[in-house]
C-alpha cells in the first residue's frame, strides 16, 4: 500500500504554486489529510508520489498507471508512471514486474535520443516503483493520424522518426517488444518520440519465453489491441506481436522491426495487417503470414507495400537485417528517381531527334 507523504507548510504552498501554474488541472484540489485506502490504486490530485505533486490522472496500461504531476525542485510539468499492483489479478509477486519497471528508467537513461521520451527520475514508495518521464504535449499516433487528413508521405515521415528512435535503442542492445501506435507521441511541433520501453529488454536477456500459443490465453477481438500480460513472461500486444512473440522463441531488433511495419501498414493503409476474431485467429493469420490486400486504389506505393511487406515476413531471417536497413529502405523511394530517368530520357530523345532531322537535310 501507498502512504503518500503529508503536505506541510512548504509543500502546500508548492502545490499553491503549482495550482496557479496549472490551474485547468488541479482546479479543486485539497491537500491529503490521510492515506490512501488500502483497496484504492488511484492517487488523487495534490498527493505527494516522492516530490512530485499529484496533478491529474492521465491513462493506465497493462503494466502501470500514468499521471501528470509538478516537480517543485524543477519546477516543470512531468509524466508519473506508477507500477500497478499484480496481486490483485490473481498474478502472484509483482517482483517481476518491478524489475520490468526499474529497467525500462535504466534502459532510458542510456538513451539519449530526441525520438526517444527522455526519464529523468526513478524511485520507490514502499514496494512500488515510479518513475518520472518528459512530459510530452501532444498525441499517441493514434489519435494524430484521427485528428486529420494525413498524406501517406506525412505518415511515413513519422514512422521514420519512430525508427530512429527505435534504431538509437538498438544500437545499446535494447529491444522495445511492444512497439504499436500507442507508444509513438507526435507533439504540437511534429516531434515523434518512441515511449513506453516497460518490456525493454537487453539483447542478452532476449532469451526463449513461454509460449503464448500454449498459454491458453482466450483474448475476443476487443482486447487485440491491449497489452498481453497474463502469460507468464509473455509480453506485448497481439495486433503488433511478431511470430516468434506467439511462439515463445527469442527476440531481437527484428521483432521490433515486425511491430514498426505493422503500425506502419495499419497508419498508412487504415486497416492492420493481420486478422483475426479471436487471439487464436489472430496468432495463426501472423503466424502464417497471412497478410491482408491494402485497400483498392490506395495512395500508397506499391514500393513502400513492398517494404513493409518484408518487414512483416513470419522468418525473422528474411526480414531487413537491422532497423537502419530498415529506414534505408523506406527513404529510397524510387519515383524522384524514375522522374530524373524520363526527363533525362525525353532530353535524349529531343537530342537525337533533332539530329536525325540535322542529317536528313
Amino acid at each position: 500500500m501507498i502512504v503518500p507523504g503529508r503536505l506541510d507548510d512548504m509543500e502546500a504552498d508548492l502545490l499553491s504554486h503549482a495550482m496557479r501554474r496549472y490551474p485547468e488541472t488541479l482546479a479543486g484540489t485539497r491537500a491529503l489529510n490521510g492515506a490512501l485506502d488500502s483497496d484504492s490504486d488511484a492517487l488523487t490530485r495534490g498527493e505527494l508520489l516522492g516530490r512530485y505533486v499529484v496533478l491529474d490522472r492521465l491513462g493506465a496500461g497493462g503494466m502501470g498507471v500514468v499521471y501528470a504531476a509538478y516537480d517543485p525542485e524543477l519546477d516543470r510539468k512531468v509524466a508519473l508512471k506508477l507500477l500497478l499492483p499484480r496481486q490483485k489479478e490473481g498474478q502472484g509477486d509483482d517482483s517481476d514486474a518491478r524489475i520490468r519497471l526499474q529497467r525500462e528508467a535504466q534502459a532510458l537513461a542510456r538513451l539519449d535520443h530526441r525520438n526517444v521520451v527522455a526519464i529523468h527520475d526513478v524511485g520507490m514508495l514502499g514496494d512500488r516503483v515510479y518513475l518520472a518521464m518528459e512530459f510530452i504535449e501532444g498525441r499517441t499516433l493514434s489519435a494524430w493520424l484521427q485528428a486529420a487528413p494525413r498524406g501517406w508521405r506525412e505518415v511515413l515521415a513519422v514512422i521514420l522518426a519512430a525508427g530512429e528512435g527505435l534504431a538509437a535503442a538498438h544500437e545499446k542492445g535494447l529491444i522495445h517488444r511492444d512497439i504499436k501506435p500507442d507508444n509513438i507521441m507526435v507533439d504540437g511541433d511534429g516531434r515523434v518520440r518512441v515511449m513506453d520501453f516497460g518490456l525493454a529488454r537487453t539483447g542478452d536477456e532476449a532469451a526463449a519465453e513461454r509460449p503464448a500459443l500454449a498459454a491458453g490465453v482466450s483474448h475476443g477481438a476487443d482486447a487485440l489491441g491491449s497489452e498481453l500480460t497474463r502469460t507468464g513472461s509473455v509480453m506485448g500486444t497481439p495486433a503488433y506481436m511478431a511470430p516468434e512473440q506467439f511462439h515463445g522463441l527469442g527476440t531481437d531488433a527484428r521483432t521490433d522491426q515486425f511491430s514498426l511495419c505493422a503500425t506502419a501498414w495499419e497508419a498508412l493503409y487504415r486497416q492492420r495487417p493481420f486478422v483475426g476474431d479471436s487471439f487464436a485467429l489472430l496468432a495463426a493469420s501472423v503466424v502464417a503470414g497471412r497478410l491482408v490486400s491494402p485497400p483498392p486504389r490506395s495512395p500508397v506505393p506499391t514500393w513502400l507495400r513492398r517494404v513493409l511487406e518484408r518487414g512483416l515476413r513470419n522468418n525473422p531471417a528474411e526480414r531487413f537485417p537491422d532497423t537502419q536497413a530498415l529506414l534505408a529502405a523506406l527513404r529510397a523511394d524510387p519515383t524522384p528517381r524514375r522522374k530524373t530517368m524520363a526527363a533525362a530520357a525525353a532530353v535524349v530523345a529531343v537530342a537525337l531527334a533533332g539530329y536525325a532531322l540535322h542529317s536528313t537535310e
